[in-house]
């Protein structure tokens, strides 16, 4: 078994999602002396698609992080992405437009994606 298997390596920012480039993550990678990136999990602000938020989608304040979101996860190609979100993205027909942009745009960056949508509560976590 090669040992950089058992290596756990993680970086992380608190730089906004506007602000950090995939070149200053790739830089973050390369001090860390991380041959790859394995993956990437998080997310942005959903509120702009939430049922109970403002409703503005990607053209809301938030909502637009997820663009920026999307494209730096397809610019660094990581093995693997986890990206939390909201039933809204999905449920609600004017969002799922969106959301439908964003899946392709990740399977033509050679990504498979699954998704599902989850209720948090029923999984014992906040």
């Amino acid at each position: 078994m090669s040992s950089c298997l058992n290596k756990k390596t993680s970086i992380s920012s608190n730089e906004s999602i506007e602000d950090i480039s995939g070149d200053d993550i790739r830089n973050l990678i390369s001090e860390k002396n991380i041959s790859h990136l394995s993956g990437v999990i998080g997310g942005s602000p959903w509120l702009d698609f939430s049922v109970g938020g403002k409703n503005r989608g990607h053209q809301g304040d938030n909502g637009r992080l997820i663009a920026t979101f999307v494209n730096l996860i397809c610019d660094l190609k990581p093995y693997f992405f986890a990206i939390e979100n909201v039933k809204g993205l999905i449920k609600t027909k004017k969002h799922k437009v969106f959301f439908d942009k964003i899946i392709e745009q990740f399977e033509e960056n050679g990504y498979a994606v699954d998704f599902k949508v989850l209720n948090a509560l029923e999984l014992g976590v906040p």
